[in-house]
């Protein structure tokens, strides 16, 4: 002897909740977007989507989606599953399109007693709601740009505001083998000399600015070479043999070497130049834990370093060497313009 058949309770609902209240019966109804899960990726529509489930039914029921006029509507899935009750529950989808402004129903029936159930729904009221929806998902994101906006435009403005320092190289700190102006504004390769006991690098050729920095937004510019290593370090590195430039040692250094530029990280980091800087601007935030290197020519920023210090910052210079007849000229330190800020690239 058969089972006899049962109708189900139907459970349905409805979103946006805005129109729950026009539902007939419990059928569930779920919006879903543009971008489908994987189970709809052979969905190929415009628009939204609309799915009709129905549970308690036995034995499986026949689901379809109708116009007002009764006809039929092709659905883009249907499916058919067991519940732990040994009824059936059905799903039934159907794509949307800008076109669907009219009403529209899903039919649940019993072909063994050849009864139905229907629950009519309106698709201009669906795209209303799934539009006022995406306005405030829209306005929400627009918010947070503005926010973003706001927070760029302030640092910026402290970029701007930086204090332009009138940097000097520091003679006690510089490699023997280093010539400085008696200004103390330009920095070459001299002849070499052997390493003595003064303060200087006895390593690397490099030197020090005069400068040091506890505190304070600060900005210099460099040019003149077509090689080199700028950035700031820690007052206490150590001058004496060799060591690794990067910032878990203290150092905070971009160079340019054989037309490639480099950031000192470890491991190093190429950095994308399309226009040449004929000077570089270095900005040192040291509250924020920031120091960023610009291209002066195209107003770009090639760099930031972001950390936190502590102790006494300081310039550091190294010239690039004289190669085959190139870069010959002198590391300089450029008079930094009154306007400075406005070098200062986005």
């Amino acid at each position: 002897m058969s089972d006899p058949p049962i109708m189900g309770s139907t459970r349905v609902f409805f979103s946006p909740v805005s129109l729950m209240k026009k539902l007939y019966w419990n059928c569930r109804w779920q919006i879903w977007a543009l971008l489908l899960p994987s189970q709809w990726r052979d969905i190929r529509t415009e628009g939204s989507g609309v799915v009709c489930r129905s549970s308690g039914w036995y034995p499986q029921p026949k689901a379809q989606w109708r116009d007002l006029q009764g006809k039929l509507l092709a659905s883009a899935s249907e499916e058919i599953t067991p519940e732990a009750n040994g009824l059936f529950q059905t799903e039934i989808a159907i794509v949307l399109t800008e076109e669907s402004n009219q009403k529209m129903s899903c039919c649940v029936r019993n072909p063994r007693l050849n009864q139905e159930r229907e629950s009519v729904i309106s698709i201009a009221e669906i795209l209303r709601s799934d539009m006022e929806s995406e306005k405030e998902t829209l306005l929400s994101e627009w918010e947070g740009e503005k926010e973003a906006l706001r927070s760029e435009m302030k640092r910026q403005k402290g970029e701007y505001e930086a204090v332009k320092v009138d940097v000097t190289l520091d003679p006690d700190t510089a490699n023997p083998n280093l010539v400085l102006s008696e200004d103390r504004k330009r920095v070459r390769h001299g002849n070499w000399d052997p390493p003595n006991k003064s303060e200087g690098f006895d390593h690397y050729i490099c030197v020090l600015g005069a400068e040091g920095f506890t505190g304070g937004r600060r900005y210099w510019e460099v040019g003149g070479k077509t090689g080199w290593y700028l950035g700031v370090c820690r007052e206490s590195v150590s001058r004496k043999g060799k060591v690794t430039l990067r910032p878990e040692d203290g150092y905070w250094v971009v160079w340019l070497r054989g037309g490639v530029y480099q950031v000192l990280t470890s491991p190093s980091t190429s950095l994308p130049v399309s226009i040449r800087p004929g000077r570089v601007g270095i900005f040192l935030d040291y509250e924020v834990g920031e120091v960023s290197f610009y291209n002066v020519t195209d107003r770009s920023r090639l760099f930031s370093f972001t950390d936190t210090f502590s102790g006494t910052l300081r310039p550091y210079f190294r010239p690039g060497y004289y190669v085959s007849g190139t870069n010959a000229a002198p590391l300089k330190i450029c008079p930094v313009p009154a306007q400075a800020g406005g070098n200062l690239g986005p």
